[in-house]
C-alpha cells in the first residue's frame, strides 16, 4: 500500500510540473463528515484485537487549481474518540488533528459532475489516555507521519462554488504506551464539502 501511495504521489507531482503553464485559480474549502476509526491494540502478553468507533470531523483548506490538478494544505480536527477495550472493558480516549498536503486529479473540472482521485501526505498529532487499576492512567502524545488515498465527485453549483462528496483512507501510524502496548490507527472518512474558487 505504501508503494502505491508513493507512486501516486510521484505521478501527481510530475503532472503538476507538466501543467505549470496553465492558469492557476486560488480556492478555499471546508469539509465535514464521519470518521470511522479502527484501532488495532497489540498488548505484550495478550492477543491483538481491533476496536472501532465513529466520530465527526471537520477541516478547512486553501489550495490552487491548475487544469485538472488541485493542490491544497488542509487542517483537520477529529472529535475525542472514546472507545471501550473489548478485552479489559476499560474506556480509553484518542484525540487527533492532522496537517496534510493533498493533491486531486479531476476528470472534468468545469463540468456539472467531476469525479476525482486524491492522495495526501502530512502529519497527525495524537494524544491518548488509557486508565489503569487503582485510578491511575497512561497518557501519550506523539506526532506521526500520515498518508491518505481517496476519491469522490465534485458537483458544480456555479462558476465559483463546488459541492464535494468523497471518501478517503488515512493511515496514521502507531503509538506505543508506557507498558509496551502498541496502537495502530487507521481512519476511513466520508465527507461533504464546499469549495469556493476566487
Amino acid at each position: 500500500m505504501k508503494k502505491l501511495f508513493f507512486a501516486l504521489l510521484t505521478g501527481c507531482l510530475i503532472a503538476a510540473a507538466a501543467t505549470s503553464a496553465n492558469a492557476r485559480e486560488l480556492y478555499f474549502s471546508v469539509k465535514g463528515g464521519l470518521s470511522h476509526q479502527e484501532t488495532e491494540i497489540k498488548p505484550i502478553n495478550a492477543f491483538a484485537h481491533t476496536d472501532t468507533q465513529d466520530n465527526p470531523f471537520g477541516s478547512f483548506a486553501i489550495g490552487v487549481r491548475s487544469g485538472s490538478l488541485r493542490g491544497e494544505l488542509e487542517y483537520t480536527y477529529r472529535a475525542v474518540d472514546s472507545e471501550i477495550d473489548s478485552v479489559t472493558g476499560r474506556e480509553y480516549e484518542f484525540e487527533n488533528q492532522s496537517a496534510m498536503y493533498n493533491m486531486y486529479f479531476e476528470t472534468c473540472p468545469h463540468c456539472a459532475f467531476s469525479p476525482y482521485l486524491s492522495v495526501g501526505a502530512g502529519a497527525t498529532y495524537i494524544s491518548s489516555r488509557y486508565p489503569l487499576e487503582g485510578g491511575q492512567e497512561i497518557k501519550n502524545h506523539k506526532t506521526n507521519f500520515t498518508w491518505s488515498l481517496g476519491g469522490g465527485v465534485g458537483i458544480l453549483i456555479n462558476r465559483h462554488t463546488n459541492l464535494d462528496l468523497g471518501y478517503r483512507y488515512l493511515n496514521m501510524g502507531r503509538i506505543k504506551a508506557e507498558d509496551g502496548t502498541k496502537y495502530e490507527i487507521t481512519n476511513q472518512e466520508y465527507y461533504i464539502g464546499l469549495r469556493y474558487t476566487f
